[in-house]
């Protein structure tokens, strides 16, 4: 065996070798590196003196009656307050460890002109559409952290779909694969063929209802074409979670994890693919990818949701605490968000992201807890 050092939380990992040959460490505490923006780890960045002066400033800020940032330096640059020990730079370490303030956001931020609508989508050669016409769909249920997702993918567009589901029953398993089939049905395709395991003969019926030829495979001879895309997307929502601070997540995450994790695999052309030009995703919603609207905010960040309220002349936050989830796929844009205090998902069309502080931790995890 031997022991390996974190530098950065200074833990111990001791790995041991097993009967593969392979060493292999079973810590029994977390000690992953959480690279999601989050305050203490702002902190680590500065001296102690630096903090205390950061917390300083935040204080007077508030005190003061939350200004505007320029409006707050130039109040201490000029000397406006006789003896505050309070000083430029700990204005801006005190932006740079708890970012936008919070109570100034609920109490201030006002509306935006919504953004304009344009049809940006992209016209699929008809070729393409024609030459791949009779789709061959491949599916399985997968299982994350307990919960249940249909998951396909066709065989040469690549193009994945997760679909939670509430159980493994017939209705539920019919009902997700209609909304799968949908998609394509969409973007000018028809689905030929309908691969899957004994686990899909209750909807046998319901799909051939559908003109679809129904290939029920053995159990356990999957073809590895879903398996592997059941890996691959498990692998990408594990690398998400472990990027997050927070020690277990809520139903909500879950499903919108997974679904993040498939959408990202369907963004881009596929080794072995129909088209290094057009993504699965393309091919199939017509849309691409536009860095300011997709690419700006991590899953699981924390955010600020703005709301409007009706009528506006009231002490109501303009703000709501949240969790950021997706991007809405529409024209219009906008944004699907957990809200922390009610545990439900909500959509708005501007959030503002900011570190994640204890609280809002202790927050999804309790979240997470009261559901199991």
């Amino acid at each position: 065996e031997f022991k390996v050092t974190n530098k950065v939380t200074g833990n111990v990992t001791c790995f041991r070798r097993d009967e593969a040959g392979l060493y292999v460490a079973q810590p029994n505490t977390p000690t992953a590196v959480h690279f999601l923006n989050t305050v203490a780890e702002n902190k680590k960045l500065f001296t102690k003196k630096q903090v205390e002066g950061a917390e300083r400033a935040r204080k007077l800020y508030q005190v003061i009656g939350f200004p505007s940032i320029k409006d707050f330096i130039h109040v201490i640059q000029t000397n406006q307050i006789k003896n505050c020990p309070v000083t430029v730079e700990d204005i801006k370490i005190s932006q740079q460890i708890f970012g936008p303030d919070i109570y100034a956001l609920k109490g201030k931020t006002t509306r935006r002109q919504p953004r304009a609508v344009v049809n940006d989508y992209v016209e699929i050669p008809r070729e393409l559409i024609e030459a791949q016409q009779g789709i061959i769909l491949h599916a399985d249920v997968m299982w994350i952290d307990e919960v249940p997702f249909l998951t396909t993918i066709s065989q040469y567009l690549r193009f994945i779909t997760v679909q939670y589901i509430q159980n493994r029953k017939a209705e539920s398993l019919s009902a997700a694969c209609m909304a799968a089939f949908v998609k394509y049905n969409n973007a000018g395709f028809y689905i030929r063929q309908f691969h899957a395991d004994p686990e899909f003969e209750c909807i046998k019926p319901d799909l051939e209802k559908e003109q679809i030829d129904v290939n029920i495979v053995p159990a356990q001879a999957h073809v590895p074409i879903i398996e592997r895309a059941i890996r691959t997307i498990k692998e990408r929502y594990r690398s998400m979670y472990h990027r997050a601070p927070y020690s277990m997540w809520p139903k909500l995450m879950i499903i919108h994890g997974a679904a993040n994790a498939a959408k990202w695999l369907n963004t881009f052309p596929p080794q072995g693919g129909i088209s290094t030009t057009y993504s699965p995703r393309t091919i199939i919603t017509g849309r691409q990818i536009e860095f300011k609207t997709h690419c700006t905010i991590p899953f699981g960040s924390y955010v600020q949701a703005v709301t409007e309220n009706a009528p506006t002349n009231t002490p109501q936050e303009r703000t709501i605490d949240a969790i950021f989830l997706r991007t809405l796929d529409n024209i219009q844009g906008g944004f699907e968000v957990l809200n922390l205090k009610t545990g439900h998902a909500l959509t708005r069309h501007r959030v503002i992201e900011l570190p994640i502080t204890e609280d809002v931790i202790k927050r999804v995890e309790q979240l997470a807890r009261n559901q199991g």
